[in-house]
């Protein structure tokens, strides 16, 4: 076998995901800053198109223009529902069910759904020791 004792590889583990934690931290607090700063110039865009109707600003420096992206939002799904059952529109649904639901239903029924597995993923966790054990 190997001289590395299982110690050392969860203490490894650990501090690499210190490490990683801490760098990301670092990061998001950056990243944070230059998110605020892009929507302050965003907004001002935004806000010179909406007073001037120009959609769109060409520039040495590159295009900033105005978009605009469609979002779905479900008012009543008693009506949706109704909507697609009466018109054959099953494809506006997705095909995935809640895993917490799911599982709740099988530890009540104590019996599986018909078409759905639960499927059990392993992970290997990490922990810190208790602090009477650390050292």
């Amino acid at each position: 076998m190997t001289d590395i004792s299982v110690e050392d590889v969860v203490a490894k583990y650990r501090a690499l995901r210190d490490k990683k934690s801490a760098i990301e931290a670092e990061t998001k607090e950056k990243v944070a800053a230059i998110k605020e700063s892009m929507a302050l110039i965003e907004n001002y865009l935004m806000d010179l198109s909406n007073k001037t109707g120009i959609e769109s600003f060409k520039t040495q420096a590159g295009t900033a223009y105005v978009s605009e992206t469609q979002a779905v939002k479900v008012t009543d799904w008693d009506e949706v529902l109704e909507f697609i059952k009466h018109n054959d529109q099953y494809e506006l649904l997705t095909r995935k069910v809640s895993a917490t639901v799911a599982r709740d239903i099988v530890d009540e029924l104590g019996k599986p759904i018909p078409g759905v597995e639960l499927v059990g993923i392993k992970n290997v966790r990490f922990r810190a020791p208790a602090k009477k054990a650390r050292k």
